[in-house]
């Protein structure tokens, strides 16, 4: 205790985690190894989230509990079109980078159920190309930039469209076909856009 002079002993656990290859670090290091044999009792691997689909609907649900009830909102769930929206997204940024946006959607949501469009909307009111800062190889930036793009694209032309893909798509330039090719890509809904 602060300001005692007895002793107290305790039993804890550390757990600790990171983005990075310890043992590389320990070798280079940049790490110090005596930490490093403290720390590495037990090592659990979790691959990236964009390799592990099916947790993102059980995430993006816990995520709208948590964030509905902090902001005392009443957002119940997400559309089905929704939840194909997240899972088809890269996220560079790993499980803060989905949290994130579950966290904008509840901010933003004027309904009780999180739509594709409201996704696909906050998405496109994000400045253009910004991707997660913790993203990892610059291909992996890359085509997180290109993907909000298109979806920014796609969005403001189904918008201004009213979800007439013939028209989005002649506007933008495109074939129907490549432009329902990033309508499908995005998981974005046209009926919504025809509300």
């Amino acid at each position: 205790r602060l300001g005692s002079n007895e002793t107290i002993h305790v039993s804890a656990r550390f757990i600790a985690a990171t983005n990075k290859d310890i043992a590389e670090e320990v070798k280079k290091g940049n790490f110090r190894k005596d930490l490093f044999y403290r720390l590495n009792v037990m090592v659990i691997n979790l691959p990236p989230l964009r390799e592990r689909q099916e947790d993102i609907p059980v995430l993006a649900n816990y995520f709208l509990a948590k964030y509905s009830e902090r902001l005392r909102k009443k957002v119940t769930g997400f559309s089905d079109d929704a939840l194909q929206m997240l899972s088809r997204h890269s996220y560079a940024g790993n499980v803060r980078e989905l949290e994130n946006m579950v966290e904008r959607a509840v901010v933003m949501a004027k309904q009780e159920v999180v739509t594709s469009r409201s996704l696909a909307e906050l998405s496109a009111s994000r400045a253009d190309g910004e991707t997660d800062k913790a993203s990892g190889s610059f291909a992996e930036a890359r085509k997180q930039a290109v993907d909000n793009f298109e979806q920014s694209f796609v969005v403001e032309a189904m918008r201004k469209h009213r979800g007439n893909i013939v028209a989005a798509a002649r506007d933008a330039g495109m074939t129907r076909q490549n432009f329902q090719r990033l309508v499908s890509k995005h998981g974005i809904n046209a009926d919504e856009f025809r509300k």
